[in-house]
C-alpha cells in the first residue's frame, strides 16, 4: 500500500491565491486515487478555515505543535513513512521524500515588499527544500525561471503546473442590492481594480492614471484587501470619483465582475495572476502590467501596460474604452483564454508527475 501525504496546513489559513491552488487541484486529485493507495491530508491543530468534501482522502488533525514549528517538526514525523506533497511554498526543510510547490519568488525579486525576518525565514526555507525535494513544481514558466536564476535549481527539477479560474467565480449572480448600496452608476464606464493593497499590486498607479484619461464619465472600483483608511488617503489625494469598497464575499466579487466593462491589473510582479482569469470568465476586457509571467499567461487576450508609467496606463483604459473593436475582441478572446487552462487539466499533469517518482 502506497501511503501519500498531503501538508494540510493551508486549512487553516485564509484562502489567497495559493490556498485557492491547493484547495482546487486536491479535489481534481481526489477523484485520481487508486486502490493500492492511502491519501492523507495531516493538519495541525487549530480553527479550519477551509472545508473540503473528499471521497477518497482522509484530513487527520496530527500533533500538538503549530505554524512553522509543526511544519518543521511533527509534519516530516508524522509523514515519514510516505511520500508528502507541499503545495503553499513552505515544507520540511529535511525531508527528501516529497516535492513543493513554489508558486514565485518575490522574496527575492522585490525583497522591499517584505518584512527582513519574513523573508529571510522563507528564504532559508526554500534553499533547504529545493536542495532535498525530488520535485520542485511552480506555475509559470516565468517562475521557472526565477527559481533557476535565485536557487540555482536544476532545470530538470522544476516542472510547470497551472493555475485555472476558480470554479466558484462562475456562477450566475448578480446582487442588484449590492450595486445600489455603493450607488455604483452604471451609465459610465466601470473600470475595476481587485486584489489585495499590497504594494506589488499598484494600486496607486491606477488611481493616479485617472488624471490622465481622455475617456469622459469612468467610474473606478477598487476590490479587496485591507488597510482601509491608509488607502482612501491615496484615493483622496487624486480624484473623488474611485470607490473603494474594501473587502467584498465572492457573490459580491462575481457581481463586481459581471458590472465592469474592464478589469486592469498593473502588477509589478506575478507568479501567474489568477484574477484576469476570474474578469475573463465574466465579460470584461482585460488590461494587464506587461511584466513578470502575466504576457506569458495571457498572450494575445489583453492589453499591456508599463505599471511604472501613469499616463500609459491611461492611454490603454481610453483604447479598450473607446475602441469598440477592440473591447469585443478582448472579450472574445478572454473567454477562450479561460477554457485554455482547467483544475482537471492540471491535476492529471500533477498525477502523471507523481507517478514517475513514487
Amino acid at each position: 500500500m502506497k501511503r501519500v501525504y498531503i501538508n494540510g496546513r493551508f486549512l487553516l489559513q485564509k484562502v489567497t491565491g495559493e490556498q485557492r491552488y491547493a484547495i482546487e487541484i486536491i479535489r481534481e486529485l481526489d477523484k485520481h486515487v487508486r486502490e493500492d493507495e492511502k491519501w492523507e491530508i495531516l493538519i495541525p491543530h487549530g480553527r479550519i478555515c477551509n472545508s473540503l468534501s473528499l471521497s477518497n482522502m482522509q484530513i487527520h488533525l496530527v500533533g500538538s505543535l503549530r505554524g512553522h514549528f509543526w511544519e518543521q517538526f511533527e509534519l516530516p514525523l508524522y509523514s515519514r513513512d510516505g511520500f508528502l506533497i507541499n503545495f503553499c511554498d513552505m515544507a520540511p526543510m529535511f525531508k527528501r521524500n516529497q516535492v513543493v510547490f513554489i508558486h514565485d519568488v518575490a522574496i527575492m525579486a522585490h525583497p522591499e515588499y517584505y518584512t527582513y525576518k519574513f523573508r529571510k525565514w522563507h528564504e532559508f526555507v526554500y534553499r533547504k527544500t529545493v536542495k532535498n525535494a525530488k520535485k520542485i513544481f511552480t506555475v509559470s514558466n516565468f517562475s521557472r525561471h526565477e527559481l533557476i536564476k535565485y536557487f540555482d535549481v536544476p532545470t530538470d527539477k522544476i516542472s510547470v503546473i497551472h493555475c485555472a479560474c476558480p470554479p466558484h467565480l462562475q456562477q450566475d449572480i448578480f446582487l442588484d442590492n449590492f450595486i445600489e448600496k455603493w450607488k455604483i452608476d452604471r451609465s459610465k464606464k466601470i473600470l475595476l481594480a481587485v486584489s489585495s493593497l499590497s504594494p506589488n499590486k499598484n494600486f496607486k498607479a491606477i488611481v493616479e492614471a485617472m488624471r490622465y484619461l481622455k475617456t469622459d464619465s469612468v467610474e473606478l472600483i477598487i476590490a479587496g484587501g485591507s488597510n482601509t483608511a491608509e488607502f482612501q488617503t491615496e484615493i483622496d489625494k487624486y480624484m473623488n470619483d474611485v470607490k473603494y469598497v474594501g473587502y467584498v464575499s465572492d457573490e459580491e466579487l462575481i457581481t463586481l465582475y459581471k458590472v465592469a466593462d474592464c478589469f486592469i491589473y498593473p502588477s509589478f510582479y506575478e507568479g501567474f495572476g489568477v484574477p484576469p482569469l476570474e474578469a475573463m470568465v465574466n465579460g470584461c476586457a482585460v488590461i494587464l502590467s506587461k511584466m513578470t509571467a502575466l504576457p506569458e499567461i495571457y498572450g494575445e487576450s489583453a492589453v499591456y501596460c508599463d505599471p511604472y508609467n501613469p499616463s500609459d496606463i491611461a492611454e490603454k483604459i481610453d483604447a479598450v474604452f473607446q475602441n469598440e473593436g477592440l473591447y469585443q475582441d478582448l472579450i472574445c478572446k478572454g473567454m477562450d483564454k479561460v477554457k485554455e487552462y482547467s483544475w482537471k487539466k492540471s491535476a492529471k499533469k500533477l498525477r502523471c508527475e507523481i507517478d514517475k517518482i513514487i
